[in-house]
């Protein structure tokens, strides 16, 4: 299938309890994305929102499981008690507790093609990440970088711009609380560490998790 290139306009909506101002809003609408459509002949307005901003979003969490599961670096568990404590881990917690911090990326037939689950919070300080045991070697970075957040995007709408997007929404959003940074963590060697890069991210740590090395990389904002 060939692909074509197309430009993708950013829409950021509503303003309330840590959400976009209108100002941040405003901004984020001059961002002008080149999205290469998967859909031949095409052209595709991308449309980044609050999940819950949308009228029907319980029932987009099927979709949002989907791509989660599709695109998680673990395919196959030991049982389901496995499969479902991975969920929480590292979506659940996210819907249960950080909802108005998850992003939502839709194409213009309203196509749900990705998302991010993001966090506001130092979670050095929050007992909810008391599991993610990396975090205390991290806890000096986590100061000046506290807002985290996790990316997936379908398949077929990867390398188009959408992760991009979902970030710019995200770092609005932390901006207009005054957060001075956000990060990611991510394991060593990893395919995203690149894209993360492209994103004004950079590596600032590394350590070693369940037997396996990890980095922090953090982006400044304010």
């Amino acid at each position: 299938m060939r692909r074509i290139n197309a430009s993708a306009h950013l829409s950021l909506c509503k303003a309330s309890h840590g959400r976009l101002t209108a100002a941040a809003c405003d901004l984020a609408q001059l961002l002008d994305y080149k999205l290469l459509s998967p859909r031949f002949g095409e052209q595709c307005t991308l449309r980044v929102v609050l999940l819950m901003d949308e009228a029907n979003w319980k029932s987009l969490l099927p979709v949002v499981e989907n791509i989660f599961f599709a695109t998680s670096r673990i395919q196959i568990f030991a049982d389901e008690q496995a499969r479902n404590s991975f969920k929480a881990k590292w979506l659940d917690r996210y819907l249960n507790h950080y909802i108005g911090s998850f992003f939502i990326a839709r194409a213009d037939d309203g196509v749900l093609i990705g998302y991010l689950a993001g966090c506001l919070e130092n979670p050095t300080l929050n007992p909810l990440f008391n599991d993610l045991g990396y975090y205390k070697a991290f806890a000096p970075y986590c100061a000046s970088y506290p807002c985290h957040l996790h990316i997936n995007v379908a398949a077929d709408y990867r390398n188009h711009g959408v992760g991009a997007a979902l970030i710019a929404a995200f770092a609005a959003q932390a901006s207009n609380v005054q957060a001075p940074g956000m990060h990611i963590v991510t394991n060593e060697g990893a395919r995203n560490i690149r894209f993360y890069e492209r994103n004004n991210f950079r590596i600032l740590s590394t350590a070693y998790s369940n037997g396996a090395r990890v980095v922090f990389m953090g982006r400044q904002l304010n």
